[in-house]
């Protein structure tokens, strides 16, 4: 089993550190990416989802865009230009799977807080290269119903919206994250009119959003939405309390067969 710390030279002088967790034996075609919020860290994201994943055999992988160059990575960005922190991270993940054996073309994407806005912005713009999605509460997202430029609208990956829709994708959000005065959420008069005025009102919105769209491109809506209960705005409560490793684990095996390769129905159950 391997789990350490290391980093990765990208172009010019950019560096990404990450944090990597392979079990001993690999059961999961794909790596799983895990994106950090402001109030966590890789290291922590890694070491709260490792004991399910050593049971399922999943590679984990959480970049670290800490670094003041990967200032604007919940919208893509960095120093290096717009869609820096999207690019680092397709390579990193490229890189990583080829070294473990695993599917270079797709990988899984979690993330939270921060990183879920990362996540589901990073589904829009490369759909191509995510497999399957767990949106977890992300403070705003990209509207899928309005012009504007990108990342408030669509704006230049509006024509990748179809792929996007075919994404199974998990939004999860605590039943206690709802504070109307919480500091660290975005606010705005046009926002909260356009998206709500907490996370778990902005999660319901961008369902309906992804419904509709779905609906208008005649496709089966491949979004879910499930309230993590007993938990605020809090990783680590949401773990510990509402279940989210289990609830982010069954996403990501719903698309396997009960007696596919490694998958027995006793690991099945062991999610339960």
């Amino acid at each position: 089993m391997a789990d350490f710390q290391a980093s990765t030279r990208l172009k010019g002088d950019h560096v990404l550190g990450y944090h990597l967790f392979a079990p001993s034996k690999l059961k999961h075609p794909r790596l799983l990416v895990l994106v950090h919020g402001r109030q966590t860290t890789p290291e922590a994201i890694i070491r709260l989802f490792a004991p399910i994943a050593r049971t399922c055999g999943i590679a984990l992988l959480a970049p670290d865009f800490s670094d003041f160059r990967f200032k604007g990575y919940q919208q893509l960005r960095g120093s290096s230009g717009k869609n820096a922190a999207a690019t680092a991270l397709d390579t990193l993940a490229r890189l990583q799977s080829n070294y473990l054996g695993l599917d270079e073309q797709r990988f899984d994407l979690f993330g939270f807080s921060a990183g879920a806005q990362f996540a589901h912005r990073f589904a829009l713009a490369l759909p191509n290269r995510t497999a399957r999605l767990i949106v977890a509460a992300a403070g705003w997202y990209t509207d899928l119903s309005c012009d504007r430029s990108f990342p408030h609208g669509l704006g230049r990956y509006r024509a990748h919206l179809k792929q996007f829709l075919q994404i199974p994708t998990l939004l999860l959000v605590g039943e206690r994250d709802c504070c109307k005065t919480d500091q660290s959420l975005r606010r705005s008069p046009d926002l909260d009119a356009r998206q709500g005025e907490d996370r778990v009102s902005r999660a319901r919105n961008w369902l309906e959003q992804i419904e509709q769209q779905s609906a208008a491109y005649g496709l089966p809506c491949k979004a879910r939405l499930a309230i993590l209960p007993n938990t605020g705005h809090s990783l680590h409560e949401a773990i510990a309390l509402g279940g989210l490793e289990i609830a982010a684990l069954k996403h990501l095996l719903a698309d396997r067969d009960a007696g596919a390769g490694e998958w027995t129905q006793r690991q099945r159950h062991s999610l339960n």
